[in-house]
C-alpha cells in the first residue's frame, strides 16, 4: 500500500489539534461507500443534447447541474453511440450520493433517480450492509464541519478540486 503524506499548512496550533480529534474519532467514507466516477465524455460532446430527441437518450448530470443538496438540471445523453465509456447501468440507478469535482468546497447531493452522469461527478453508494442513509453522508458531506476540515486540510477556501479528485481520500 502506498503511504501518502499530507503537510497541513494552513493551520495554527489549535486548529491542528481540531484536526487531529476529528481523523482520531472518524472513519473514511471508503468502510461505507464504495464510489466511481461517470461517463468518461465532456460536457460538450456530441452526444449531449439539452432536449431529449430520440428514444436511446437519459438525462445527463454535468458539474455545473450539482450543487449543495441541489441538482439544479439536466441535460440528455445519447446512449446510441458504442464509443462512449458509460459503464454500467447500475452505477446510475438507485440513491448515490453525487460529488461534484470542481467548485469551491464540497458540493453534495442525493439523487434516487436513474440519471447518467459526467466523469467530473463522483458517486458514492453504500456497501452492504450498511444502515446509514445516503442523506446523512449528504448531510456530513455538506456540513460547516466538513468544509472547515477539507479547507484546512487541503487548502485555500477557494480551492476549486475536491480531495477525491487528487486521490487523498
Amino acid at each position: 500500500s502506498e503511504v501518502k503524506y499530507i503537510f497541513p499548512v494552513f493551520t495554527n496550533k489549535e486548529t491542528s489539534k481540531i484536526i487531529s480529534k476529528i481523523k482520531s474519532q472518524s472513519e473514511t467514507l471508503d468502510i461505507f461507500l464504495s464510489n466511481a466516477r461517470g461517463v468518461e465524455i465532456g460536457k460538450k460532446s456530441d452526444i449531449v443534447y439539452l432536449k431529449k430527441v430520440a428514444k436511446t437518450m437519459m438525462p445527463f448530470l454535468r458539474g455545473e447541474d450539482i450543487d449543495r443538496y441541489t441538482i439544479k438540471g439536466n441535460v440528455f445523453i445519447d446512449l446510441s453511440d458504442p464509443c462512449a465509456n458509460y459503464k454500467e447501468p447500475e452505477l446510475y440507478k438507485g440513491k448515490k450520493v453525487l460529488i461534484r469535482k470542481t467548485g469551491t468546497g464540497i458540493n453534495a447531493v442525493v439523487d434516487n433517480e436513474f440519471r447518467y452522469f459526467i466523469q467530473v461527478i463522483y458517486c458514492f453508494k453504500s456497501k452492504q450492509p450498511v444502515t446509514l442513509s445516503q442523506y446523512f453522508f449528504c448531510g456530513v458531506l455538506n456540513s460547516r464541519l466538513m468544509g472547515f476540515y477539507y479547507h484546512k486540510t487541503f487548502g485555500q477556501e477557494d480551492r476549486t478540486r475536491c480531495p477525491w479528485s487528487l486521490g487523498l481520500w
